[in-house]
Order: C-alpha cells, then structure tokens, then sequence
C-alpha cells in the first residue's frame, strides 16, 4: 500500500488553534461595585471551582472545590454547555426572559450531571457568585468576508 499524499493547501483545519478564547465569563466578585474578573473560555471543557487546580477558579466559600463543567464547542457551530458536578450549594442557570431582579433562591438549581444550554448574554450562578457568559465576536472573520474583493484577472496573449 502506497502513503496517500497530502494536499496542504487543503488542510487547514489541521492547524487550527483550539486554544482561541472564544467566550467569556465575567465573574462578579462583588457586584454592587461592579467588580468581576473576566475568565477567557476557548474550546473544550473548563473545570470551575475553588481548587487551584481548575480552570475557572472561584475562590468563595459558597464554591465547591470541583463545582462545574463548561464545555464550548465552535463546529458545526458555537454551543455552550453547563453542568453542575454534585456541588453542595449547586449552580442555577437564569432564563435570559427572567424579570431583571428576579431572586436567586427562587430558580430551581441544575440537576446534577444533567447539561443545560448556556446562552450568549445568560447569567449563570455557582454558589452564591454570578457569572454572565459571552461569546466573543469573530471580528477577523467578520472583517475578512467584508474586505474581501474579487482579483483582476489579466488578459493574456491580446495584441494591441
């Protein structure tokens, strides 16, 4: 058997780079002064909780040492998904249609080991910290299909 030859050219999801931030989480450590710390989410899953050791780390006491999951996928499109991992004070998920002030204690808390759909602009609690989520806009694919023009083709082999 022959070794199949590679056109490069047409290989450029080999090389693409899954660690991109693609999302945001803005992690409010105190919210009546507007302080928060944004967390950069790229593709795959992202531990949260207040073990050094994860990738989202939490550190309040309402936190459990290994508290979520978060998983972003970008093919064939961008979804997000949360899941609770049998934390003690649980994560709850508010419906992006919720009532502005709409208290906490009052939305059910994800089942744990159950995936829940996370939404652009959604505010998701673990423990008592919320957290809003985000995509990032691909503005370098954005901007590379609106400047894109068409090449002047040369005419070749025309006398004048």
């Amino acid at each position: 058997m022959e070794t199949q030859v590679v056109d490069w050219d047409d290989d450029d999801e080999f090389f693409e780079d899954n660690s991109k931030p693609i999302a945001t989480l803005r992690i409010f450590s105190n919210k009546k002064l507007n302080q928060y710390e944004d967390q950069s989410l790229s593709q795959g899953i992202h531990t949260v909780g207040r073990d050094p050791g994860r990738d989202v780390v939490i550190n309040h006491g309402s936190v459990s040492m290994d508290h979520a999951e978060i998983e972003i996928t970008s093919e064939p499109e961008r979804t997000c998904h949360v899941k609770d991992l049998k934390s003690t004070n649980k994560s709850r998920l508010i419906p992006l249609d919720a009532a502005p002030k709409v208290r906490v204690g009052k939305i059910a808390p994800l089942k744990p080991q159950v995936k829940y759909s996370l939404s652009d602009g959604q505010t998701v609690y673990f423990g008592r910290v919320e957290c809003h989520f985000a995509w990032i806009k691909d503005t370098e694919r954005d901007d590379a299909e609106t400047e894109e023009e068409p090449e002047e083709e040369e005419e070749i082999g025309r006398a004048s």
